[in-house]
């Protein structure tokens, strides 16, 4: 099996917030890596390969050099999932 990512991943472990078009409640968990093409998301989510998710990644002052924690709002797609 070959590789298919071509993008550089960056281990980070930071907060996320998982909001799901299905329920009102959100869903929290960690990424496992990041990259420019994507995130790798350790979450407790039962997420469908195929569905959209909207996310928020917390960055914390020392990832970003500021004072306060910076929060990204993110739209993407599940690619795939893991046990």
């Amino acid at each position: 099996m070959t590789e298919a990512r071509t993008g550089k991943r960056f281990p980070l472990q930071l907060p996320i917030k998982i909001h799901k078009e299905d329920t009102a409640v959100d869903t929290s968990g960690i990424t496992g890596n990041l990259s420019a093409a994507g995130v790798y998301i350790r979450a407790d989510a039962s997420l469908e390969v195929g569905s959209p998710v909207e996310f928020e990644i917390t960055l914390p002052p020392e990832v970003t050099g500021g004072k306060d924690d910076v929060v990204i709002q993110c739209r993407g797609r599940v690619v795939r999932t893991d046990e």
